[in-house]
Formats: C-alpha cells, sequence, structure tokens
C-alpha cells in the first residue's frame, strides 16, 4: 500500500501525538522494571502476593494512564488539526488517525508497563522472539490488510500491540513458572 501526501502527513502527524502520549508511560515502566528486579533476585523464594500486587498495581497504573491519555486526545482531537496544517485533506485524515491513536491508549499503557515487569524479570529471550513475531505479524497486516492511514492504526498498529502484550503475558507467565521451580527446589 502506498500512501498520498495527505495520508502520510496525517500519519506523521498522529505518530507524533502518539509518541507523546506512549513516552508518558516509560518512566513508571523503568519503575516497575527494578521493582520485579528486585523483586526476582531475592535469595529467599519471592513471597507470591508481592508479585501479584505488583501485577495488579501495573495494571491500575495502566488503566489510569492509558484512560487518562485517551480523554487528553479526544479533547484535543477537534483542535490539534489546525494546530499542524491548514490542508483540509489532512485535517480530515487526522482526525481519524487521532481517533484511533486515542482509542489504543490503554493497550499500548498495558504493554509497556508489563513488557517492563518481564524486562525486570530478566525474560530478555522471550520478549526478543515475542517482539519479531508481533513486528512480523504487523509488516503482514500493512502489507496485506491495510488500504487507509486509518486502517494503519486500526490493523497494523494495534496488532503489533496485540502480539506484544501477548508476548509479555507470556514472560510474565515463565517468571511466575520458574518462580515456583526454584520454590519447591528450595524447600527440598
Amino acid at each position: 500500500m502506498q500512501l498520498g501526501a495527505s495520508s502520510a502527513a496525517a500519519h506523521q502527524i498522529g505518530l507524533s501525538i502518539w509518541l507523546v502520549f506512549a513516552n508518558v508511560i516509560d518512566g513508571p515502566a523503568i519503575g516497575v522494571s527494578v521493582i520485579a528486579s528486585k523483586l526476582m533476585s531475592q535469595p529467599r523464594p519471592l513471597r507470591s502476593d508481592l508479585f501479584k500486587q505488583l501485577l495488579q498495581f501495573t495494571c491500575k497504573l495502566a488503566a489510569v494512564t492509558g484512560a487518562v491519555s485517551s480523554l487528553a486526545i479526544f479533547a484535543v482531537r477537534p483542535l490539534a488539526p489546525a494546530l499542524f496544517t491548514s490542508d483540509a485533506a489532512v485535517k480530515s485524515m487526522l482526525l481519524l488517525v487521532l481517533k484511533q491513536v486515542g482509542i489504543h491508549q490503554s493497550i499500548v499503557h498495558l504493554t509497556i508497563l508489563l513488557e517492563g515487569v518481564a524486562v525486570g524479570g530478566k525474560e530478555f529471550g522471550a520478549m526478543f522472539v515475542g517482539t519479531v513475531c508481533s513486528t512480523a505479524l504487523s509488516v503482514y497486516l500493512l502489507l496485506h490488510k491495510c488500504r487507509s492511514v486509518e486502517s494503519i492504526w486500526l490493523v497494523g498498529v494495534n496488532g503489533l500491540f496485540a502480539g506484544r502484550i501477548v508476548t509479555a503475558a507470556i514472560a510474565i507467565g515463565k517468571m511466575r513458572y520458574t518462580y515456583y521451580a526454584k520454590s519447591k527446589l528450595d524447600r527440598k
């Protein structure tokens, strides 16, 4: 699929706005990663309730920050096109892009935070393989299923983050399994 100039411009502006809101969660993700690392590196068996509390906190934080980001994007959505361009076609397409950017903030925030937990648990291999597979899926979707700038966000970007969130969940499941297996060995 090739984008015209108006679509490419709307996509670039949407990506810039998306980056502002996605980067909001980077700091908390680093904090979650450090906490997960400390929990996983304790010499005594990790208390299951602490890890569970970390995951609950992570999900609540993602829900709140994702919702606030979505609300902020939808609040500025009617005004944003005029701030970036006077071109009517770009403005129209940008409204469509910003709708998708606003809708998927919660999955983006949850993905980045859960990846922080997985990285803190040193699940680098699982994250690498999952991210490569998610990227391949996203590229496939972009090449074969996307016909408009809006579908790039609806299908391609959401496909990427859906794959990444599944990867993070698998890595976290692996962390929990590794902990429980290690705990049983420590008790013997």
